[in-house]
């Protein structure tokens, strides 16, 4: 199955509010910001959909987030331990919980 979030709608609470002014403004101003502005919304996540099942199966991980996640894996020559670790712990490419 098939799990897209979809990321144009605006969210009801502000999902960086557990940041303070100071460090959201770094982390707007850094590449992360970047990446969340010009980049994210543009990955193809549409072109998976057909090797999906929509009634059978487990749901897939957020493609999104998994995109992104190779993306950054690229950007930065991270090995996939390391890039799993950057998912999971900084704080640039994870949502405040």
């Amino acid at each position: 199955m098939f799990f897209a979030k979809d990321h144009k709608t605006i969210p009801l609470f502000d999902p960086w509010a557990c940041l303070g002014t100071k460090r959201r403004r770094h982390m707007e101003e850094s590449w992360a910001g970047l990446f969340r502005k010009e980049i994210f919304d543009e990955l193809p996540i549409s072109k998976l959909w057909p090797f999906f099942s929509s009634g059978t199966g487990r749901p897939s991980k957020e493609l999104f987030t998994a995109a992104g996640a190779i993306v950054l894996q690229q950007m930065h020559d991270l090995s996939d331990e390391e890039t799993v670790y950057q998912v999971a712990f900084n704080q640039q490419r994870a949502v405040c919980s």
